[in-house]
């Protein structure tokens, strides 16, 4: 009975020693991150979590010999508001640092670029975000590029989102400025246009995730929606 308890003692240690020494692994990645972020950007940064993943599947990801790790991050340009780190292995072998700091850097610069492209076609109010659908920043680009460059280094946008204040999109209404913006910017995948109720354009304007349109379309007024899509596909009509 004492070897078995023994044993059991020694496959305990086995299991907490790895799980213990994680912590000081996440303190040294968070080191190596400040002094990352100080070489590419002039911002001051604080580190918010560091989490380690597996990078399949496993009932203990600090035991798993193949993992990355996600770091959330603020900055002090943009207080209130997050980015990703991720510090993983390129082709299973070099580990590298990536980061998708330009949502927040070129967030304003491309909704300003698209909002104007739109606004000769559109006689009601409407907000646009950006999807940008990318970990980190094209080859050779960084803090100061513009958006121009970004397109320019095949950087994409995943979706351009328009919602519209209790308006209906069609296409006589949209279909004009949607592909304007596609032949102008190729990198661009595709457009989706939302009529949402006036509570839900007013949640939307104030901040609201437009993920929640999706995720809770049934239980909120505002997300009783119509929408319309358009992709490369249609420049071939």
């Amino acid at each position: 009975m004492k070897r078995k308890y023994a044993l059991a003692a020694a496959l305990v240690g086995a299991l907490v020693l790895p799980l213990c020494s994680c912590g000081g692994s996440a303190e040294a990645i968070k080191r190596e991150a400040y002094e990352c972020l100080a070489s590419r950007y002039s911002a001051e940064f604080t580190i918010i979590s560091a989490e380690r993943e597996a990078d399949g599947p496993g009932p203990l990801p600090d035991l798993n010999p193949s993992y990355h790790w996600v770091l959330t991050v603020m900055s002090d340009q943009f207080p209130d508001e997050t980015f990703v780190m991720r510090r993983l292995r390129t082709n299973g072998k070099k580990w590298c640092w990536l980061d998708d700091y330009f949502t927040l850097l070129l967030r304003e610069e491309a909704t300003n670029y698209f909002a104007e492209i739109i606004e000769p076609y559109l006689n009601t109010p409407y907000v646009v975000r950006i999807l940008w659908g990318t970990t980190t920043w094209p080859d050779g680009t960084g803090e100061g590029t513009s958006l121009h460059e970004w397109f320019q280094a095949n950087g994409e946008i995943s979706q351009i989102q328009v919602f519209l204040d209790d308006v209906i999109p069609t296409d006589d209404l949209c279909k004009a400025p949607a592909i304007n913006i596609l032949q102008t910017e190729p990198n661009v995948h595709y457009i989706t246009f939302f009529r949402l109720s006036s509570d839900g354009f007013a949640n939307v304007v104030q901040g609201s995730e437009p993920i929640d349109i999706y995720q809770e379309e049934s239980s909120k007024d505002w997300s009783q929606i119509w929408r319309v899509d358009y992709g490369q596909w249609d420049l071939e009509e």
